[in-house]
């Protein structure tokens, strides 16, 4: 590392130790509660997506997601001057899922070599530099969200490359905590869903409008319906082949106006959606819970390996508030019909 770029490292350091209230952050440190919950909202504003679901910090590393709504119509009337008796509900008698936070490392190298190139081209590098490692960590939640299947000690990248085995994420949630409202199979022991001319669905709005009776009806207020790209595209090309030839039509079409809902629902198609998949719930329905007082950090440099490391680590899980308000039609069950009238 160039002399002039270690002396800006070393004001880095100052900096962040600073912004932290430690003496030095080459030394593992506890991030505050009040920090962290300020490190976990800038996390969040890198992704759209996750600035429209439910973060939470929460004391507990294990138990319930009772950030829920209510279980209906909680208004009556009771003729008490004639002996009736009134009879309190519970709003929240619902299904709410367990969740567990587990600990998981989000470190980031950076080459001298690499720092003595970025650091003169850009006056402000901590800060884009901290931007990047947050997107990155915001990226990675929404990963495990749609994949995390499992938790492993130790991740294999290579075997899970979406992080499947990072955490356990809202998808594998409800297979595991409410599997009446995971749909695998049209057909009885078929393992698919054919949406097509002639499938068992003939397009997606008759696929989610079906799947949608599967949420009981006092819960459906604010339900979204998201849609995996591939379903999206093929969808698209139907209108294309349908209305290709007329520049208005078209015009709409590249403009996704026509395909704002399916079922009756709006529909949005976030990134690393599994591609085939449809899901139905509220956005307010998923949620990433952060453990108190888990934020560990340190920042050194490593001769060893030319590198100034970030190291990061943490306890985080994910939850579903309502588990009878969420319906999964399985990616890989899906099958579409090619040119050739094949499902595949």
């Amino acid at each position: 590392m160039k002399t002039e770029i270690r002396q800006v490292f070393t004001e880095v350091q100052s900096h962040i130790a600073k912004a932290y209230g430690v003496e030095q952050v080459d030394v593992k440190f506890n991030v505050a509660p009040s920090l962290q919950q300020t490190l976990n909202d800038q996390i969040t504003e890198k992704a759209a997506f996750l600035s429209m679901i439910t973060n939470v910090i929460v004391d507990q590393g294990e138990g319930e997601t009772i950030w829920g709504g209510v279980v209906g119509s909680v208004t009556s009337t009771t003729d008490t001057k004639n002996g009736g008796v009134r009879r309190a509900k519970n709003v929240l008698n619902l299904k709410s899922s367990t969740y567990k936070c587990n600990k998981v490392h989000s470190d980031v190298a950076i080459h001298y070599d690499d720092l003595d190139t970025w650091t003169p081209a850009f006056k402000n590098f901590q800060a884009r530099y901290r931007g990047w490692v947050q997107k990155a960590i915001a990226q990675d939640r929404i990963k495990i969200g749609w994949y995390g299947t499992h938790y492993s000690e130790n991740s294999d990248p290579i075997k899970y490359p979406m992080l499947e085995d990072c955490n356990v994420g809202w998808l594998q949630i409800l297979r595991d905590q409410y599997p009446a409202n995971v749909v695998s199979e049209y057909e009885p022991n078929s393992d698919e869903v054919r949406i097509g001319e002639g499938g068992d669905y003939v397009n997606l709005d008759m696929a989610v409008h079906d799947a949608l009776q599967l949420i009981p009806e006092h819960l459906r207020a604010e339900l979204v319906v998201m849609v995996g790209s591939e379903l999206l595209a093929a969808d698209k090309a139907k209108l294309y082949e349908k209305h290709g030839s007329n520049p208005s039509e078209k015009q709409l079409i590249e403009l996704s106006e026509v395909n704002k809902t399916y079922g009756g629902l709006k529909a949005y198609s976030p990134v690393f959606f599994p591609s085939r998949g449809i899901f139905i719930t509220s956005f307010k329905n998923l949620v990433i819970m952060l453990q108190r007082n888990t934020w560990r950090k340190q920042v050194e440099d490593r001769s060893d390996v030319e590198s100034i490391i970030d190291w990061n680590g943490r306890r985080e899980g994910f939850g579903l508030n309502v588990l009878e308000a969420t319906v999964l039609i399985e990616s890989s069950s899906v099958k579409l019909k090619n040119p050739a009238g094949n499902w595949y």
